[in-house]
């Protein structure tokens, strides 16, 4: 079974990771979805990639802005991805900005499903912004629900 891979070993992302694993937790979520490696999956803290889980036929790219990340996803054509894709945003800090700027390509005949986990712990002034371009190949399907 593959695990997902942190991004990094620096002790503070590790930190900022369990507690975002943590209140996904608290939010009713289920933590496990994000680390087992059976699930593909992206972790994003603020404008920091802390976890990718990446399974055949699908593909995150995504690099730090200022406030948040911009980020590619593809689904290869004809690829079915048969379990929900986690994509787990979210900050820690109590106030500011996190933007997710997001381009979706799924391929001809692909299938795919996200699953997007939005946690906040501590906000109080923040703001989540999020902006996506979506591209569907012929014959494929996409969704896209929020969960905790």
């Amino acid at each position: 079974m593959r695990m997902h891979q942190l991004i990094t070993k620096e002790p503070t992302w590790v930190r900022e990771y369990e507690a975002m694993l943590e209140a996904l937790k608290q939010a009713g979520g289920d933590p496990s979805a994000i680390t087992s490696g059976k699930f593909a999956t992206l972790v994003v803290s603020a404008n920091k990639v802390l976890a990718k889980s990446e399974l055949p036929g699908i593909r995150f790219e995504a690099e730090e802005i200022p406030t948040g990340i911009k980020a590619r996803i593809v689904v290869e054509s004809g690829v079915k991805i048969p379990q929900p894709v986690h994509l787990c945003f979210g900050m820690l800090a109590q106030e500011g900005i996190q933007e997710i700027i997001v381009r979706y390509e799924i391929g001809e005949d692909a299938q795919v499903a996200f699953l997007a986990h939005c946690t906040f712990p501590n906000a109080k002034q923040l703001k989540h912004l999020m902006e996506a371009e979506i591209y569907i190949g012929a014959s494929a399907r996409m969704s896209s629900t929020e969960s905790p």
